[in-house]
């Protein structure tokens, strides 16, 4: 315990408070058989929710932690115990929360240290990587070479990516449009679709095709000359999509 107190101490005096350090990973030492100081980097990572007090009712600060479960008081864990959401670890058992039944956490069995680690990857979906567990000097030569050899398959990946990402939005696209097949011969008579028509918010009761006018020349596939029935030719070719027959009444 003295062990514990001296380490808190000296890194609240290096790096300040623990709860202030987003990378403190707190430390167990412990004295091995030949007398051998031995670092144990505690990770069985759980939520306490410490309440103070105050004449304006409670204030609620909650401390992401990872301390073992024997360095806390009575009071935090009890606090532990109806807070935790998956799983409680108290004196190397473990419980797990059970509410429907009944509000005491329900023993499952008994757990060593070693067997935090997987048990939380099967639960978190995703390994406990601590900042103490990643390399702390690397060189720059070696960092340039692991992105330059890396660097062919992430364009790959990104291209493939990308590739997936148009399809999807052309898959979309194409479910939102009519297929309608429209081919038109020089002469007919159509219907032009006032575009205008779309943005406005008035006139629910004017019409919304024009014309008709007559089919003077196919410019492209499904791109046609149209020409009033003054033989004045519009300007800006059609596209088939915004055209439709016209029939004369008889």
């Amino acid at each position: 315990k003295d062990l514990v107190k001296q380490n808190d101490a000296e890194d609240h005096l290096v790096n300040g408070p623990w709860w202030l350090d987003p990378l403190y990973t707190p430390t167990l030492r412990q004295v091995d058989e030949h007398n051998n100081l031995k670092d144990t980097y505690l990770c069985n990572s759980v939520w306490w929710k410490e309440m103070d007090s105050t004449k304006y009712g409670y204030m609620k600060t909650f401390l992401e932690t990872a301390r073992h479960p024997s360095q806390f008081n009575s009071r935090q864990k009890k606090s532990l115990e109806s807070q935790s959401k998956f799983f409680v670890v108290y004196n190397q058992l473990l419980y797990k929360r059970d509410r429907r039944k009944s509000k005491k956490p329900q023993l499952l069995r008994v757990i060593k240290q070693e067997e935090l680690t997987p048990l939380l990857y099967l639960m978190h979906d995703h390994p406990l990587d601590f900042p103490l567990s990643a390399p702390l000097e690397e060189k720059e030569i070696d960092r340039v070479n692991v992105l330059v050899n890396d660097l062919p398959v992430n364009r790959a990946i990104a291209k493939e990516n990308i590739n997936e990402s148009q399809q999807r939005q052309k898959f979309r696209w194409d479910k939102k449009l009519k297929k309608v097949v429209r081919t038109f011969n020089m002469g007919d008579k159509v219907l032009l679709f006032d575009a205008a028509q779309l943005g406005r918010h008035t006139g629910k009761l004017s019409p919304k095709w024009l014309g008709p006018y007559i089919v003077h020349a196919r410019v492209a596939q499904d791109v046609y000359k149209l020409r009033t029935l003054e033989n004045q030719i519009l300007e800006a070719p059609r596209n088939a999509f915004i055209l439709k027959r016209y029939y004369e009444r008889i």
